[in-house]
């Protein structure tokens, strides 16, 4: 089961929703196998489901895929919110997220972003209110299945890094940078690590002062990170995304 602590930031894909003489749903990124994608999914069983009109849903990715970051149910809960509002569908916040439960463990979340504890599969959302905001660096090369991560992770009984989400929460509510930096902590970055040899040549960099290296999927978040950061990653060979961790203030309504 997981306990993990998340958050939202400053970057997304971009989804619209318009009608169309036939329903289709399409990704910019060329990559993304369209019929097997949850988004795909969702808007299928929405049109159905509200017996809807057909649409074209348009989905810009922005977010790289199998950097470990939320992109495919982050699209999903768009799709699910985009219709909602297109259609003005009548649909309870608690359908919606039964929606989103479909087709995604983490997807309800998306419906609403922010800083939260999931448990569970990751169903289980314990939302909290924080004003810590703080620069970092995605920084990734290639893909690495989320499922497959996992699996290595169970397969080889990656045990050694366990993060005290305890203490994670108590220091973004008061944020303290220190604390946070030094709490952030993944357990299946080893896993990752495995699987990707980019995230073990940047693992092995050394930090300085309140600067933290984590991540999951191909891609690491340097926490801290500044202009040096950046030239050694792509030196390294990696594609290098500046963005930042959002306060709750910041994080759009959503649901």
């Amino acid at each position: 089961m997981l306990d993990t602590v998340v958050a939202s930031a400053d970057i997304a894909d971009v989804v619209s929703v318009r009608r169309s003489r036939v329903f289709s749903v399409r990704f910019s990124n060329p990559r993304i196998d369209v019929c097997a994608s949850n988004a795909y999914k969702a808007a299928l069983f929405m049109s159905r489901e509200y017996n809807l009109p057909p649409f074209e849903a348009s989905i810009i990715n922005n977010i790289p895929c199998g950097c470990g970051l939320g992109g495919s149910s982050a699209d999903c809960a768009g799709i699910i919110l985009a219709l909602k509002k297109a259609f003005s569908l009548a649909i309870s916040e608690e359908e919606m997220r039964r929606t989103a439960a479909m087709f995604g463990s983490d997807t309800p979340y998306m419906l609403k972003g922010g800083y939260a504890r999931l448990k569970g599969r990751g169903e289980k959302a314990e939302f909290f209110y924080s004003r810590f905001s703080e620069k970092i660096l995605i920084a990734y090369e290639g893909e690495v299945c989320t499922r497959k991560c996992f699996e290595v992770f169970d397969e080889s009984g990656f045990l050694g890094i366990v993060a005290d989400n305890d203490f994670m929460v108590y220091a973004l509510v008061r944020c303290d940078k220190e604390k946070v930096f030094t709490s952030a902590k993944n357990a299946l970055a080893p896993a990752a690590t495995a699987l990707n040899r980019f995230a073990d040549k940047i693992s092995s960099y050394p930090t300085k002062g309140f600067k933290t290296i984590t991540g999951s999927g191909s891609g690491v978040v340097i926490f801290g990170a500044d202009e040096g950061d950046a030239a050694l990653c792509r030196m390294l060979g990696a594609q290098v995304i500046e963005s930042a961790v959002l306060s709750s203030d910041r994080c759009g309504s959503g649901i």
